[in-house]
């Protein structure tokens, strides 16, 4: 009888020991969890942060690119109104030497 309650005793500090180093396993596993949990949330939030930045990027090429455009009219309004002002010019000097005494 004592063998068995010898083995027994064994038996139950065996299965504290595993029980213990399962719990500190678990422990870590869970640290480790909390940790990739954390992690994820920082990844979705620098991805938002960069989603917006992108956009507001987006926003500004499509500004610079109407501005363009805007600027590029307003050249070609001037090219035309410098040659319409400078064939009035032409045209009045023509006009002025047959008036000359």
């Amino acid at each position: 009888m004592s063998r068995v309650v010898s083995i027994t005793s064994e038996n139950v500090s065996l299965v504290v020991e595993k029980s213990a180093h399962a719990s500190a396993s678990l422990g870590n596993i869970s640290q480790s969890v909390d940790k990739i949990s954390e992690m994820s949330r920082l990844i979705a939030s620098a991805s938002e942060e960069q989603s917006q930045a992108t956009g507001q990027i987006d926003q500004n090429v499509t500004a610079i690119f109407d501005m363009s455009n805007q600027a590029m009219d307003g050249s070609t309004q001037i090219a035309s109104s410098s040659s319409d002002l400078k064939n009035l010019g032409v045209e009045l000097m023509r006009l002025v030497e047959k008036f000359k005494v």
